[in-house]
């Protein structure tokens, strides 16, 4: 996959770069959003890159022939470029007018970013977006993803986040980690005095 990368010109190879860091598939409109002005260079760039075998796709869509083809290159990038692009996909994502609908490509693309304050505001609302579409696995994910960047948050934002995670996790069988949870709330619950809660 790299020696394929490597045979482009460095215009189709940046573009590739760009490509990789979004997850199955990228539509061209943001390909073409993230690459910058230009139409006849992206283009260029696009055609060779097709050419070559590096992508495939539609009028609407680009991908990678295989996902780990796409993971390849992403790791291969080196580490500050990875974050610079994951933070304009994001940027770019969140301008859009159905942003609210991006929720977990957004998050993605902010956690890879570095973007601590975005990840905690978007992975909650994300993760009960998941929970309602009965994506129970990927809304555990979301809200653990919550916490682990959560730095001081108001401990009954803290307690709701941990017991909503209890409930997923239980429903995907993660019993240890729905009793950690369960546990960790309970303590906030205790530290408040809200013997409701507890």
């Amino acid at each position: 996959v790299l020696a394929r990368l490597g045979g482009l010109t460095p215009a189709a190879r940046a573009l590739a770069q760009q490509a990789s860091v979004v997850p199955h598939q990228i539509e061209r409109s943001l390909l073409e959003e993230l690459h910058g002005p230009g139409a006849v260079a992206i283009d260029g760039s696009l055609d060779e890159c097709l050419e070559r075998g590096v992508l495939i796709g539609d009028r609407e869509s680009l991908r990678f022939r295989h996902e780990l083809a796409r993971v390849c290159i992403e790791q291969s990038l080196p580490p500050e470029r990875g974050r610079a692009l994951h933070a304009q996909a994001f940027a770019a994502l969140s301008r859009r007018a159905d942003a609210a609908a991006l929720l977990a490509r957004r998050v993605h693309h902010a956690e890879q970013a570095g973007l601590v304050d975005a990840v905690v505001e978007l992975a909650p609302r994300a993760a009960r977006e998941a929970a309602a579409a009965s994506a129970h696995r990927d809304a555990a994910a979301l809200y653990g993803l919550a916490l682990r960047h959560a730095k001081r948050p108001a401990p009954q934002a803290l307690a709701d986040i941990l017991e909503a995670r209890a409930i997923e996790c239980a429903l995907i069988q993660a019993l240890e980690d729905a009793a950690a949870a369960r546990e960790q709330a309970l303590e906030l619950h205790r530290a408040s005095g809200d013997r409701r809660a507890q």
